[in-house]
């Protein structure tokens, strides 16, 4: 790792920073292409008792996707309007607590289940979700940095 670094900062001089995030920019669409099915994987492991096919647990993780993306991308596109740090912040946090309610309600609605059930299912799911979404970044920051 430092053999690394020492050879980006001679090649790159301060850019190496840049190249990595570059790296990684173009790596994120790939990863999350990898972690859809698996979200399907962990809604099919917590309603498992319910007869649907893994298909209808794909459909319903590409739904919910599309709908946490749609309002990522409206809270980016809102974030650059401005210069306010709060919002930029904000704005992010905003969406996810707005997703997570949205999946409490995609739950109960596609599995019938009642409102308690749903949001602790919901949030098991979440933080499974968000667990290995974390691991994954974080395997591909250094994959990004050695292959840079």
């Amino acid at each position: 790792v430092v053999r690394n670094n020492i050879r980006l900062k001679e090649e790159h001089g301060g850019r190496n920073v840049l190249r990595l995030e570059t790296n990684v920019q173009h790596t994120i669409p790939k990863l999350m292409f990898v972690l859809l099915p698996l979200f399907a994987f962990y809604v099919s492991w917590f309603y498992s008792r319910k007869k649907y096919y893994y298909s209808q647990y794909a459909i319903f993780s590409i739904h919910f996707h599309c709908f946490y993306f749609l309002t990522m991308m409206v809270a980016v596109l809102a974030g650059r309007l401005t210069d306010s740090v709060w919002v930029s912040l904000g704005l992010p946090t905003i969406v996810f607590f707005l997703a997570f309610v949205y999946l409490v309600a995609a739950l109960r609605r596609m599995f019938g289940q009642r409102r308690r059930w749903a949001f602790v299912k919901g949030f098991a799911i979440t933080v499974l979700y968000v667990a290995t979404i974390m691991l994954a970044f974080s395997g591909l920051m250094v994959w990004a940095f050695l292959r840079s």
